[in-house]
């Protein structure tokens, strides 16, 4: 039987040969009957042993009788494409000559569906199939009949069912009401300052500075002055009224020195002392909230500090 002839490099047994024989003779008969999803069957399985031109043809003929119109293109379309052998049978080149034929005529049959979601981040399905990215918001080929077209976005689902007849091209606007919102950011909150150790409340380093020095100059001063005195009390041994002997001449100058640096240094520590109360009044009405203000003077015979702290 020519219809189901393979070629030498075929693998299939006699017996599986037989078998499709079987089936392409029962397939006819119930196609003749006008059962076409039960001659579809068999004509699937005596293609899936063969593998022929003459089995693939019915495939697609058949599927073309039930309305899987883009099924059977793409069968076919393969038919069509079968490779030529030098000892094929003419009745394997006709067939495929039929299979373009039926491809081109079947084109015309093809509806279209655009599904046009309203927004982005949607994911389409039609008839259970998931369409790609790229193939979302272009015309997808379908069979004429109705279709069910399922939208998903953010957990939420819409459905959507619309019927094309044949060579028909339909836009489809899918959208999703409702769906949530994104969540709103965490607010990112500003790090708590941390609590300042409280400021010391005693004199400043500066003021005990003064202190100390102020006591020293004093301490310089008493103890040169005592040898101001010493010094003088030496000389006027030598002395009767206001006439000295010359030998009384070094104790008088070494006095006066001593007298001098000793005025000097008792100046100096009032002046360090002065300093040194002036600065703690003023850190003291610094803390408590109030403005100190204090300016120095100098008379003839006096010195002293006015000021309001």
């Amino acid at each position: 039987m020519a219809l189901l002839y393979a070629p030498g490099a075929q693998a299939q047994s006699a017996m599986e040969r037989e078998t499709a024989r079987q089936l392409m003779h029962e397939g006819y008969a119930l196609k003749n009957n006008g059962q076409h999803a039960a001659a579809l069957e068999d004509f699937r399985r005596a293609h899936a042993i063969m593998n022929v031109p003459t089995t693939g043809i019915e495939v697609g003929r058949e599927l073309a009788a039930l309305g899987k119109v883009v099924e059977a293109r793409d069968v076919l379309w393969r038919v069509a494409r079968m490779r030529d052998a030098p000892d094929d049978p003419p009745v394997y080149r006709t067939a495929k000559e039929e299979a373009r034929k039926l491809t081109e005529a079947l084109a015309q049959r093809l509806a279209s569906l655009r599904i046009v979601p309203k927004g982005a981040g949607y994911r389409i399905s039609i008839d259970g199939t998931e369409l790609s990215e790229a193939a979302i918001g272009v015309s997808t080929k379908v069979d004429p009949g109705e279709h069910v077209i399922v939208a998903q976005r953010d957990g939420r689902r819409a459905e959507v069912r619309v019927s094309v007849g044949e060579g028909e091209v339909r836009d489809v606007p899918v959208e999703i009401e409702g769906a949530p919102a994104a969540p709103p950011a965490p607010v990112a909150r500003s790090p708590e300052p941390k609590a300042k150790p409280p400021a010391s409340t005693g004199p400043s380093a500066w003021f005990w500075a003064g202190i100390v020095g102020a006591g020293a100059a004093v301490v310089l001063g008493g103890v040169t002055g005592g040898l101001a005195v010493a010094r003088k009390s030496d000389a006027s041994q030598h002395c009767q009224g206001d006439r000295c002997l010359p030998a009384a001449q070094d104790a008088l100058d070494s006095s006066r020195t001593f007298a001098g640096i000793s005025t000097g240094a008792f100046i100096t520590g009032g002046v360090l002392a002065l300093a040194s109360g002036v600065l703690f009044l003023i850190e003291t009405s610094g803390k408590s909230g109030k403005n100190a203000k204090a300016h120095a003077f100098v008379a003839k015979d006096h010195a002293g500090l006015v000021g309001t702290f």
